[in-house]
């Protein structure tokens, strides 16, 4: 102890105790704790994306992030430990900043951001909902340039409302102009933050920008800071002044001006309606004298005379459809398979391009254009007509199978696949031969597919992973009918991790049916036992009601006639019969089976590849010669 003070002297200082070892490493990790949250923070609050809710990719990939947050949890421990932060009454409080830190960081800011983020999304969806019905609008309104928010909203418009979410006004993204990227909508909220619905272009440089459509309309719009300021006009195909206003850094000022053929003018901005049924009066009777000469001229076989009066016809009426019909013909009589390829194309509304069901007509001009193409040394050219084609082949040929019109399916697609064998073509006339029992011909077709699949020839390659397992099931059904089980079952095996990944092909199919296979190899043993591996259990909510728990063992034939039959599993009653069927037939009882497999033909809700299942399996037990009393 110290010694006491003598009279006169100050009392001697006791000195505080110096903090533990152990202590200081706390406050060290408390410390490297909290300049790690704080740089997380500070990556939260510049807003990275969602996919990086909490910041911690872009810390981990940015050295400097890093380094910063090295520093900083270095300063802080220091500053710390000069302070004597780590003694006893100090410590616990730093360690309550360092949690609370850590929870702000993990817990509050993303929540907040995430329920931010989904207030966004609404928004972006109404905005996406306004996008696709200004689209709509001005396809039903051929001649409107601008559309206004009460032309498209309201009720008996295209969209009844559109409801504020964070207090945004959906009216300032109007009046809309039909050249705009109106795709590139931005909308400001009360609070000055903007929503973009998709990723802006950049800014168009200063002065006047032009677009000349494919139709030969054409729009000026004058440009200073990258934005719409000075006037704008929009052009007919003829030259003839279609439309015009004036905007003021970035906004519409004073009226929008639509021109009729007969030199009026309407405002759209209050008479937009008006003014568009004015253009479709003005246009129609300045079509009509040349539409009249030229149909008169084409009647009369003069074809260049037809297509010149036809031309300037469509200059002034470029909707009228029936105009470019006529032009169509006229150009097929001169041999101009081309123009008159597109002239029919805008007749019908199409484009050459994936995605329409062209009449048989079209199919075939462009099916000969794909085909001069390829002779002329224009593969590219030559693909995409074929493309084109195979597309509107598979639309047609699907209906046809369905109907059950085969032999019809097969003609479209013989056609189209020999000069494009795309896998998905290949596949589907392996389903029509299928239902007419050409097993071969069904087998090769399958076995096409799969082999153009792994070449990468496939009309939609994004499909990928929901026809691999299916044409193997597929080809696995029809190999066993032909007898090769070997092959059936090596099929159904390779069907059942890709079925896993497929959307109209569930694992316990093909694991059915490679235990039926395996079964019928005389090993029943092994079918058991892949059966329980490739699926453990099949109990829904505690109660066993799939077939395949049948075959597991889970639950007697009776039980599950029962489950079957409850309404919310009736779906299950065609594969509960044909299941029980085809174990009656594995064992002898054959009067049983057909029992079973004319129950399966009776549902309505069975598909087509499972009717022809039940069909086979009852002739084939009817071969047997027994027959159910």
């Amino acid at each position: 102890m110290p010694s006491p003070a003598k009279p006169g002297e100050p009392a001697p200082t006791t000195l505080a105790p110096m903090p533990s070892l152990w202590r200081k490493l706390v406050w060290i990790a408390a410390a490297i704790l909290i300049g790690t949250a704080a740089v997380l923070l500070a990556i939260q609050l510049v807003d990275p994306p969602m996919d990086d809710l909490l910041g911690w990719t872009r810390f981990r990939q940015n050295k400097g992030v890093g380094a910063a947050a090295i520093i900083l949890s270095a300063f802080v421990a220091g500053w710390g430990l000069k302070r004597d932060w780590a003694r006893r009454g100090s410590l616990w409080k730093c360690n309550l900043a360092a949690f609370g830190t850590l929870i702000l960081v993990l817990v509050v800011v993303p929540f907040v951001r995430l329920s931010q983020h989904q207030k966004d999304r609404s928004v972006r969806g109404q905005m996406r909902q306004a996008s696709a019905n200004v689209g709509w609008f001005f396809n039903e309104n051929p001649y409107r340039i601008f559309v206004t928010y009460d032309d498209l909203i309201g009720p008996g418009k295209f969209l009844r409302s559109l409801a504020s979410i964070q207090g945004e006004d959906y009216r300032a993204l109007f009046p809309i102009r039909r050249d705009s990227d109106w795709e590139k909508w931005s909308l400001i909220l009360p609070g000055g933050r903007k929503i973009d619905f998709e990723n802006q272009t950049k800014p168009f440089p200063d002065g006047v920008r032009k677009q000349r459509w494919p139709d030969g309309r054409r729009f000026e719009t004058t440009y200073r800071n990258g934005r719409p300021d000075g006037p704008f006009r929009a052009y007919l195909p003829d030259g003839t002044l279609w439309g015009e206003a004036t905007y003021k850094q970035g906004r519409l000022v004073g009226p929008a001006w639509l021109v009729t053929r007969d030199g009026r003018k309407f405002n759209e901005l209050t008479d937009g309606a008006a003014g568009h049924a004015a253009f479709l009066k003005s246009a129609a009777s300045g079509a009509d004298t040349r539409a009249s000469s030229g149909r008169k001229k084409l009647a009369a076989g003069n074809f260049r005379g037809a297509i010149a009066d036809l031309t300037q016809a469509i200059k002034a009426d470029p909707a009228d459809q029936a105009l470019y019909r006529a032009r169509a013909d006229a150009r097929m009589a001169l041999r101009d398979q081309d123009g008159a390829i597109v002239d029919y194309l805008k007749a019908e509304g199409m484009t050459d391009t994936v995605g329409f069901d062209f009449p048989e007509y079209l199919r075939d001009l462009i099916l000969q254009r794909g085909r001069r193409r390829l002779a002329a040394g224009d593969p590219k050219g030559a693909d995409a007509d074929f493309r084109a084609i195979a597309h509107a082949t598979i639309l047609r040929a699907r209906p046809a199978i369905d109907q059950r019109d085969f032999a019809g399916a097969i003609k479209a697609l013989d056609a189209i696949i020999a000069v494009a064998p795309l896998a998905e073509l290949h596949a589907l006339r392996g389903d029509a031969r299928r239902s007419l029992r050409n097993f071969t011909g069904a087998e090769n077709d399958y076995t096409r597919a799969l082999a153009l699949d792994a070449d990468g020839a496939m009309l939609h390659p994004e499909s990928l992973r929901l026809s691999l397992g299916l044409w193997h099931y597929k080809r696995g059904h029809v190999r066993r009918w032909a007898g090769n089980l070997a092959g059936a079952a090596e099929d159904f095996h390779t069907a059942i991790p890709l079925a896993g990944k497929s959307l109209v092909l569930t694992q316990e199919n093909p694991a059915a049916w490679l235990f039926f296979v395996q079964c019928e190899q005389g090993d029943r043993a092994t079918a058991l036992a892949e059966l329980s591996r490739n699926l453990p259990s099949h109990s829904t909510d505690g109660q066993h009601s799939h077939p395949v728990c049948l075959l597991l063992g889970e639950i007697t034939a009776a039980q599950l006639d029962t489950a079957a039959a409850d309404r919310s599993t009736y779906h299950h009653q065609p594969k509960a019969s044909l299941y029980i069927g085809l174990l009656h037939q594995l064992a002898g009882d054959h009067a049983a089976a057909q029992t079973r497999f004319r129950a399966a033909l009776s549902y309505r809700n069975a598909d087509e590849l499972l009717h022809e299942v039940a069909q086979h399996a009852l002739e084939r037990s009817l071969a047997s010669g027994v027959k159910p009393p």
